[in-house]
Order: structure tokens, then sequence, then C-alpha cells
């Protein structure tokens, strides 16, 4: 074991125990490597806060992994070593390499119920979202034919399902039983879509929520946005209104949903990009889960911006749920998402009469 060295200034790694200690509230990135002859761990610490408080969590020793603290909430994760298995075994299947225990705060829950969303930073490694982006970009390039990439808008859905390297996201832990916190039990599956670039010349997509005029925004669905390439507040990142999934919030912005495509129409007095929201910066790895009746937009869309969205939704346990569900095409899912017979998928898909299988 390596003795303790200073990594930047006030941040020190003492063996298998990290300690940040900052006044700023910029970001931080402390990276340390402890070898030995069974494991390779690797610890990152992401905005240690605005206190001076000495924050610590100790480092397992049994098993490979890695794990981040994100604001005092200490939470572990696995995370494939480059030179550890083939790239087929480390597909992101429940019971695989990647399996990890994931749990969510008390405090990560209410600030998804009260303000509508929650970012996760580095949810996965460089190494699988290497592996991801791989995958994604063979989708989209069979979807244009096999040719190169001009800059072209592509939208493709359903996406993830008929990939054997990409379905396997949904069972992932870090995906799953996040999902399972804010949804609950029985929750079930609602799509998927990879997108790449831009839809339209102002390279916007105005405020606006997935589900608009619907009447229950009770009945929780929720969108997960795993991004493949960096977004900054005026190059495409997600903007969220916090709360607004809630009424009479959500009703009071319900006109905006009527003029995405006539961005001179200014019912609030100015311009979108300057109406009061949260812009999510983001780099790749980093997902967000956002309640999909929560008004968002994207002002600065860049030509390689790629993410992929997972569409999830709580238990239907009435009439109206399941027609809400038809409506955006959740029974439409690929068939060889089903016949992979995996028990998460199987219990995400078996509420669902399948329609239209493509």
């Amino acid at each position: 074991m390596r003795r303790a060295r200073t990594l930047t200034s006030g941040r020190t790694w003492t063996g298998p125990t990290i300690y940040t200690s900052t006044a700023t509230t910029k970001s931080i990135w402390l990276r340390a490597t402890t070898v030995s002859a069974s494991s390779i761990w690797m610890a990152s610490c992401w905005r240690a806060g605005a206190s001076r408080a000495r924050r610590q969590a100790s480092l397992p020793t049994a098993r490979m992994g890695c794990g981040w603290i994100l604001k005092g909430t200490y939470t572990w994760r696995k995370c494939p070593s480059s030179t550890t298995g083939s790239r087929s075994s480390r597909r992101y299947e429940a019971g695989g390499r990647q399996k990890g225990r994931y749990m969510l705060s008390d405090q990560q829950i209410d600030h998804f119920r009260t303000f509508g969303f929650l970012l996760l930073p580095q949810l996965f490694c460089a190494d699988e979202i290497g592996e991801i982006r791989r995958a994604a970009d063979e989708l989209w390039r069979a979807e244009r034919g096999g040719g190169p990439s001009q800059g072209e808008y592509q939208h493709v859905a359903p996406f993830i399902e008929s990939s054997r390297d990409l379905s396997g996201l949904v069972e992932d832990d870090r995906i799953y039983l996040t999902v399972e916190q804010l949804l609950g039990a029985g929750f079930v599956w609602g799509g998927s879509e990879g997108n790449k670039g831009s839809f339209n010349d102002t390279q916007s997509h105005e405020w606006h929520c997935d589900r608009p005029g619907e009447e229950e925004p009770d009945y929780v669905r929720i969108k997960v946005m795993l991004y493949l390439t960096p977004t900054k507040k005026e190059a495409g990142a997600l903007r969220v209104m916090p709360g607004s999934h809630r009424k009479p919030f959500y009703e009071q912005l319900e006109r905006l949903n009527h003029i995405q495509s006539k961005p001179e129409v200014m019912p609030f007095g100015v311009p979108g990009p300057d109406l009061p929201g949260c812009a999510l910066e983001v780099e790749p790895g980093d997902a967000v889960f956002f309640n999909q009746y929560l008004y968002h937009a994207v002002f600065g869309k860049q030509t390689d911006r790629r993410y992929i969205a997972l569409k999830f939704a709580a238990k239907p346990t009435l009439a109206r749920h399941y027609e809400g569900l038809k409506k955006h095409g959740a029974f439409s899912f690929h068939r060889s998402f089903v016949d992979l017979a995996r028990p998460r998928i199987r219990q995400m898909t078996e509420l669902l009469p399948a329609e239209d299988w493509p």
C-alpha cells in the first residue's frame, strides 16, 4: 500500500480511505488506485461540496469495483478493468460482471419526487461508456444504410431492444434498482430511443413535456437519459423547470406545448432560453432520470450530440394507464428483446400486451 500522498491541495488519499476537504463548489475529481493480489480499486469523488467538513468513505477490499461520492452520499458500483475479461463477458447483465448494488438515499428520492429529476454523475465508467458508444454507433450506422455519418439527425426507436450488447442496460443494477426505487415494484418497460444530432435548423427543442394534456401526472413515467457526449448550458444541455411535473405548475405551463415550432411566440414575455430553468451539464457516463411530465428544453444542440433514452412507467393499475402507455408505443417492443427471457426484462414486459412487434 502506498503511503498517504496529497493529490491536490487539501485532498489526500490515505490507503483504503479517501478524505476530502474543500471550500469551493467547482467539480473536483479525485481518483486513486490500489492494486493487490486479487483486486483493482478505483474511487472517484465528485463535487465535495461547499463545506470544509472532512468527508470520508471506506473502500471495501474483497471485490473488484469502483465507486463515487456524490455530495456526501456514498455508494459503490463495479467498473471493469480494461485488461479483465472479454467484451462478451462484460455485457451489462444482471448477475454478470457489471452487477453491483446501487441504492439511492432518501434525500435523492425526495429530490426526484419534489423537483422531478435526478442527475447521477459517472453512473458508467469510461471503459463501459466506450463500449456502449460503439454499440450505439453500430445501430445508427445500420439505420442510415451503412454509410459514414454526415452530421445528419438520427432518431431510432426502438433502439437498445435489438442489440444484445445494449439490451442488458435495462437490467443493470444502476438502472434497474434506481428505477425500482423511484417507481416501486412491478414497473413496466416504456421503450427506448437512440438520438444523434439535432432535428431542426435552430438547434433547439423548445420547452415542453413529453406527456402533454394528460390528466394523471401522478401516474409516474420516467425517462433515463444516458449521455455519450458532453453537453453545456449553451451547447445541448438538458434544461428543466424543477417542480413543473406537479399541479398546478404543470397546468400553468400547458401553453408551452403548443408553441414548440413557434419560438417567436413568447407567452411569458421572454424567449425560451431566458425562461427560468436549470441546465444539467453532463459528461459521458452521466445519467439523468426525469419525470416525463416535467417541462424541459434543449438549446444549442451540437451535431455530435448523442444519447440513449430508456423509458419506464409505474405498474399500470387502471385502464387509462394502459391507454396512455399504448398511445406512446409501449406495446411495440422488439421481439428479440422479449425472447431474451431474462427475469428482469420479463417482469417489465409481461403486463404489456404485445402489439405490432417489429
